[in-house]
């Protein structure tokens, strides 16, 4: 068409997808109807339909649109096209994937890899038993969380109570036959009929376990929709889970309005308190609507037992970061991988725990990782960044956790005020670089609070964060009962 641009789709490029070509001359752009290609083709090759003859030449048919190509030849990279088969009844090309451009790409970004290998490892199994011994890799902190949702201890309690009535009985048996029996030649006893017994009657014995175990488990489940599910292990969580409930169904968190307030008439019963808003409800509603969206039958409950185990595998990646910085990538693994499966934090994030603990792991990780940055960097610009972020984060600890989030914002500013004090006494024999120092950490030191006081005053309310300030001076004040 006369006077029109063509308009062509790279994807070899990510950054400059979208191209035009060079305007053609007039007079070569007006060519037969016959020799038009189609407005999108992605191959030569390729058996693309094309559009019906036109009756008169193009330049009868004035359009402001402009022609589209699409050019498959290269996305990122990976993707190739083969050479076609010159097969009867075949004309189309062969999508393929062009590995060695793959693992170009997987040798340019080791530290990704390694990190998403890193968190892929903590769903798989780790206990793998070899010529019948057991052996434990470091890895699975996540399947071992969720180990939990099968109430696993419920084989434990079937099997002590099945093997326990059935000693019990024969018990019974040897007082009443030896009342006089001396209690050691009695147990002794006891055990070699509970061998016998078992030995008769071993598949007998285990299905009375299966049994037991199964109305065990069946006891802490509930139906819904047909499906059976595992109840919240703990109680704290329900108390959020009654606010999520209250979001997911009406869009509010309280229970009701009260003289303008909002009302929790649940707690304290039957008066009620004033609701304080915490960001532990508002996770738990949004993470029921984004896994409703694949799952239309989960239960918000059931929604709400995975939380510990997401947001403890994000913990892990500031976790691979610090120890990245300071010791390489090993160091970033063992890291992250003590994230993962240390038992002190396995112990209140396991599978159900839908409570504030993984906050407490997240947030601290994440504000260590922001102050490595803060101090690690020269750019004044990043330095602002990295210091408002600084403060963003800090402001949504302090809404997760009002009781505990400035114990990790005064070590903060503790530990950053040593530092400062550090590199003053290095520099002391230059006033103009201790000048220097002053004025790089004094921008870094009154932009994160700054950042934090906006934050946590918007988050929480502005007493929280002039308290925190404070709180240390608290510690010989007895806590009431």
């Amino acid at each position: 068409m006369p006077g029109d641009d063509e308009l062509t789709i790279d994807f070899g490029k990510v950054g400059d997808w979208f191209r035009r070509k060079k305007k053609e001359p007039a007079q070569k752009t007006a060519q037969p109807a016959e020799k038009s290609a189609a407005p999108f083709h992605a191959d030569k090759h390729a058996a693309m339909p094309h559009e019906p003859h036109h009756a008169h030449p193009p330049a009868a048919v004035e359009k402001n649109d402009e022609d589209i190509t699409i050019d498959f030849s290269k996305i990122k990279g990976w993707f190739t096209k083969k050479e076609p088969h010159h097969e009867a009844g075949s004309g189309k090309d062969e999508l393929g994937v062009d590995f060695s451009k793959a693992w170009s790409w997987v040798k340019a970004h080791p530290v990704l890899v390694v990190l998403a290998l890193l968190l892929i490892l903590q769903f798989a199994p780790n206990r793998f038993v070899v010529a019948g011994k057991d052996f434990y890799l470091p890895w699975g902190g996540m399947s071992m969380r969720n180990m939990e949702q099968d109430i696993p201890q419920a084989q434990d309690w079937a099997t002590n109570h099945v093997y326990s009535n059935l000693k019990n009985q024969i018990s019974a048996g040897i007082n009443q036959q030896y009342p006089n029996l001396p209690d050691e030649r009695k147990n002794k006893l006891i055990e070699e009929e509970w061998q016998k017994l078992y030995k008769a009657q071993g598949p007998q014995i285990e299905q009375q376990v299966q049994g037991a175990a199964e109305q065990i488990k069946a006891f802490w489940r509930y139906e819904a929709d047909g499906v059976s599910y595992t109840y919240m292990p703990d109680i704290d969580p329900y108390f959020y889970l009654r606010y999520a409930r209250n979001l997911v169904e009406k869009g509010t968190l309280e229970d009701e309005q009260r003289d303008g307030k909002r009302w929790d008439n649940h707690m304290n019963a039957p008066l009620g308190i004033e609701i304080t808003p915490e960001l532990q409800p508002y996770v738990l509603a949004w993470q029921y609507r984004i896994m409703h969206i694949f799952n239309p039958k989960i239960t918000l409950m059931q929604a709400a037992t995975y939380f510990p185990i997401i947001f403890i595998l994000l913990a892990m990646i500031p976790a691979f970061f610090i120890g990245r910085r300071f010791s390489g990538v090993p160091g970033g693994i063992i890291s992250a991988t003590m994230v993962g499966i240390m038992p002190a934090i396995m112990a209140r994030t396991t599978w159900g725990h839908a409570d504030t603990d993984p906050w407490n792991v997240l947030f601290p990780l994440l504000l260590t990782w922001l102050y490595v940055l803060m101090i690690d960097t020269e750019d004044r610009k990043r330095m602002l960044i990295f210091g408002a972020l600084g403060g963003l984060v800090t402001g949504l600890y302090a809404f997760a956790w009002k009781g505990g989030w400035w114990y990790v914002f005064d070590f903060l500013i503790a530990a950053f005020v040593l530092l400062v004090l550090s590199e003053l006494i290095r520099t002391r024999s230059s006033i103009p670089k201790m000048i220097d120092i002053l004025k790089k950490r004094a921008t870094l030191g009154i932009t994160y609070l700054v950042s934090t006081g906006i934050f946590v005053s918007w988050l929480a309310t502005p007493k929280d964060f002039f308290d925190a300030l404070l709180q240390p001076l608290y510690f010989t004040v007895i806590k009431a009962a």
